[in-house]
């Protein structure tokens, strides 16, 4: 996976939509869409339904990322060992192993989701020990990165709406 730094105008809409107890589906996804087959990175345990991050392949913009919080519950959680740094650029994301016959890539990999201070949640790999980068979604959404691995993404601001969502599907 590559990483470049782009210019991105794209608007993006995120949404919290409650599945029924203990599933509720996190989505961070273009307002305008595009048509056609998207690239795809998973990012799966074998138990749930994985991760999808959705790359554009014309541009290679994110399409969206999505993540089902299934059975398991947003704790408030302290990552000391982890500090992140937020930086307002958009990027781009790029793999050499994409191809029309090849439009995913599987990977194996646990994510943890957490309530930080100041109204954020972060879904990050549970393997993350060290420092994170955020390039910018939106306004309210990050893309994680550590060492130029995908790690997760962060979301703040979370209105009331998504806290009742969470409520809802008895996420917390």
């Amino acid at each position: 996976m590559q990483i470049k730094k782009v210019v991105n105008s794209d608007v993006y809409k995120r949404t919290f939509e409650p599945m029924g107890k203990g599933l509720l589906l996190f989505e961070i996804k273009k307002d305008i869409s595009r048509n056609g087959q998207n690239y795809h990175f998973f990012y799966g345990n074998g138990k749930k339904p994985p991760l999808d991050l959705s790359i554009n392949p014309d541009d290679n913009t994110i399409e969206y990322i999505s993540f089902l919080l299934q059975d398991e519950k947003i704790v408030s959680r302290k990552r000391e060992d982890t500090v992140f740094f937020f930086k307002e650029e958009n990027i781009a994301i790029s793999d050499n192993n994409f191809s029309s016959d090849r439009p995913h890539i599987d990977f194996s990999r646990e994510f943890e989701i957490a309530l930080l201070n100041d109204n954020k949640i972060a879904i990050v790999s549970k393997d993350v020990k060290s420092d994170l980068i955020g390039y910018r979604i939106d306004t309210s959404n990050y893309i994680l990165f550590q060492e130029g691995i995908f790690s997760g993404f962060l979301m703040e601001n979370i209105s009331t709406n998504e806290w009742e969502a969470i409520k809802e599907s008895d996420g917390l």
